[in-house]
């Protein structure tokens, strides 16, 4: 129990002193403030374009059957309150509405007439001309005394089809969009994480190494416990900064749920979130820690502190060429080199999510790679924490290599 009260010691102490850092605050909510600033105008345009759709145009005729049926079959943009004349000419006047139609029936023809201020809107303008024509046409039938047969004759209408040849027609593929949006947002959430934290966990490390109070906590609990509780922490921050952002998209999402921006890409944002959770976001954590396990020992194998973000530039390096090949090789999900970084630690977090949200690996595939990370974790994790405290105490300044053969050969 002693040993899990010191470990948890550990993680929790990590954990709140680096939670309140300003490196942290900034690498959680800049984005997210960018983000703001971005959406912000996106939504006063969206609500106003909603509010500009709002009724314009209201119709009334002096027949109310004729009117009741027109609003009954096209409700859109027309004021339902609206229901004489003298009310739409005030409306008119009071700028509520941009105009009106009247509908004038009477026993032989029908007569519409608009009055507004500007032309009337196109779409409204041909739905009345269709039903108009559709009372002219019944009382032209009634008038001229025709019976059921004739009338039909009379009002046959002319036909028009069409027959599309499928290999002719190139069509708009909204999973492979999906697809590939997600996946492009995974890589670049992961690198942006992965830049972050290398530098955090590098600082960290070397800022207790600077200090000579290492020595001391040396002295009351073991170097693998003290690493590993290290990792712990900084691995629960990187999980608390994804829940923040999942959090944020959320809250995002439920603010604008109503508007005409997500309900008119409901079905596209369902298959963006479907292919970014489950596996996918797995091989985002993993990644991660198995990276900031490598950027502790950068930061352990430094002589000064103010060395830290030098000593982390060969995980950055890793990581960018990550990033980079797997935004080349994106389009080629099925070539041997892009299968072959699949299943490679430090570059499998890039590549296999690519192939999982392209559905072009099977689940064998993928148990494998995700246990070939996790052994790497555990073996790197296992062999560093065992060497950890020669990394930490060794203040040579020889090279990095030589530094770091000496460090595994303390005791």
């Amino acid at each position: 129990m002693n040993i899990l009260n010191k470990l948890w010691v550990i993680i929790s102490e990590t954990y709140k002193s680096q939670l309140k850092s300003f490196t942290f605050l900034i690498s959680a909510f800049l984005p997210l403030i960018f983000a703001a600033l971005i959406m912000i105008p996106l939504t006063m345009l969206n609500n106003s374009e909603n509010n500009s759709e709002s009724p314009s145009v209201a119709l009334v005729s002096n027949q109310k059957t004729v009117r009741d049926n027109f609003i009954k079959n096209y409700p859109k943009d027309m004021d339902k309150k609206i229901n004489n004349r003298e009310q739409a000419q005030k409306a008119v006047k009071n700028g509520d509405i941009d105009g009106y139609m009247f509908l004038n029936v009477n026993n032989d023809w029908v007569k519409a007439t608009y009055y507004g201020n500007d032309e009337a809107d196109v779409n409204v303008k041909t739905h009345v001309m269709k039903y108009i024509s559709l009372l002219q046409n019944n009382l032209n039938n009634k008038n001229a005394n025709l019976n059921a047969h004739q009338a039909k004759i009379v009002n046959t209408q002319p036909k028009y089809d069409s027959v599309i040849h499928k290999h002719t027609v190139q069509e708009y593929n909204e999973s492979d969009d999906a697809k590939h949006l997600a996946t492009n947002i995974c890589i670049f959430v992961m690198y942006f994480i992965l830049i972050i934290y290398s530098s955090i966990t590098a600082q960290t490390i070397a800022n207790e190494k600077g200090s000579k109070i290492i020595e001391v906590i040396f002295s009351s609990t073991t170097a693998m416990k003290y690493f590993i509780g290290k990792i712990i922490a900084i691995a629960g921050l990187i999980m608390t900064q994804i829940v923040i952002y999942i959090i944020s998209g959320l809250v995002v999402y439920q603010i604008n749920a109503n508007s005409s921006l997500i309900k008119d890409n409901q079905h596209f944002i369902n298959l963006i979130i479907k292919s970014l959770l489950g596996t996918p976001l797995i091989y985002t954590v993993l990644g991660i820690i198995l990276y900031v396990i490598l950027s502790a020992v950068c930061g352990a194998l430094v002589v000064k502190a103010s060395d830290a973000s030098k000593a982390a530039q060969p995980v950055v390096l890793i990581s960018i060429l990550g990033f980079v090949l797997s935004n080349t090789l994106q389009s080629m999900p099925n070539s041997l080199i892009y299968k072959i970084c699949s299943y490679v630690p430090l570059l499998s977090n890039y590549f296999m999510p690519t192939r999982i949200i392209n559905g072009t690996v099977g689940t064998s595939s993928v148990l494998i790679s995700i246990l070939i990370l996790v052994a790497t974790i555990v073996l790197i994790t296992w062999f560093i924490g065992r060497a950890y405290k020669g990394l930490m105490l060794q203040n040579s300044n020889n090279s990095f290599l030589i530094r770091l053969r000496d460090g595994f050969r303390y005791r």
